[in-house]
């Protein structure tokens, strides 16, 4: 069995509820008011957070680039040690009318970076350019302006007396909303939010399915050895309309797997299909659609190098 580590090798402190408060990067003159309430392209309609919950990616990830949109100010991503550049982007699901990005760094931060938006993941325009950020927790905000699907946060050079990579505990985007002119309307603006997973069961537990779901990064479930497929199913207690789902493999983990859907535990829809997954502990965030109770995580083939079994550290569906 593996032995890999859920955490990064350094600590720090989370940011408080406020923003911190230390200096913004000279170059630029981020307000710290709310984002814009007006705009000349949508009358009045308000700012509203876009990003919360959506799919993350990044170049590199020592802790999950999930954590930067989780809406939890304790947690964050952090990308791998001594790399320029690196990167992170949250996929906001179709093009946004983009108003503000606020970033709350934590103290290994960019001392240069840029903010980009693109409408297909693969060609990017640069929103904002950032110089002369400095080494410490800070909270950048920064006017935007334009409709993208995919916001880029690109960090070219670490601030003065950074030794490690990058890291924000939240990344936030704003864009205009559509007028809530019914219920309907005003719930469609809700950011997909973390759902409760009230128990998992698997196939087969070396260690149990629960520590799937338990929050603790720490701690993990593990399959039978060599034993193809095997699973594992989150039940949400009933059906929830659900988003996206992020997984947390451990070293020993999936090349091949479908993601799941079921309301009676025993007829399954496929929502994702992954393939190409290679050995090592890594997070997969992959969007999903449909209303289910039960998802399950059905794993077909082992990465290339893993003798062994299948194993999560944890497993997160997102939705409402």
């Amino acid at each position: 069995m593996p032995s890999s580590v859920a955490s990064s090798s350094r600590s720090s402190v989370a940011p408080s509820s406020v923003a911190p408060s230390s200096v913004a990067p000279s170059s630029t003159a981020p307000s710290s008011s709310a984002p814009s309430s007006s705009s000349a392209a949508c009358g009045n309609c308000p700012s509203v957070l876009v990003s919360q919950g959506r799919p993350v990616t990044a170049s590199t990830q020592m802790t999950p680039a999930a954590n930067a949109v989780d809406g939890n100010p304790g947690t964050r991503w952090e990308s791998n040690h001594g790399i320029d550049p690196s990167w992170i982007t949250v996929d906001l699901g179709s093009n946004k009318a983009l108003t503000q990005v606020v970033i709350d760094w934590e103290a290994a931060n960019a001392g240069s970076y840029q903010i980009q938006g693109s409408t297909n993941g693969t060609s990017w325009t640069n929103l904002k350019s950032v110089t002369g950020g400095t080494f410490g927790t800070r909270t950048d905000t920064h006017a935007v302006s334009g409709s993208y699907r995919y916001v880029r946060i690109y960090a070219t050079a670490r601030s003065a007396g950074n030794q490690w990579g990058y890291s924000i505990w939240e990344l936030k985007v704003y864009a205009q909303g559509t007028p809530a002119s019914s219920s309907a309307a005003s719930s469609s603006l809700a950011p997909a939010a973390p759902l409760n997973i009230v128990a998992a069961t698997a196939s087969t537990a070396l260690t149990p399915a629960a520590n799937a779901i338990d929050k603790n990064g720490g701690t993990r479930w593990e399959s039978f050895h060599a034993l193809d497929p095997s699973w594992i199913v989150l039940d949400l207690g009933s059906a929830k309309t659900l988003n996206s789902i992020a997984i947390d493999w451990e070293a020993a983990n999936a090349a091949t797997y479908t993601v799941q859907g079921s309301n009676d535990n025993s007829n399954w829809t496929t929502l994702a299909t992954r393939t190409g997954g290679t050995f090592g502990t890594r997070t997969d965030t992959l969007n999903i659609a449909g209303s289910y109770r039960y998802v399950r995580i059905h794993a077909t083939a082992r990465s290339v190098g893993n003798q062994w079994g299948y194993s999560i550290w944890e497993a997160r569906v997102l939705g409402w």
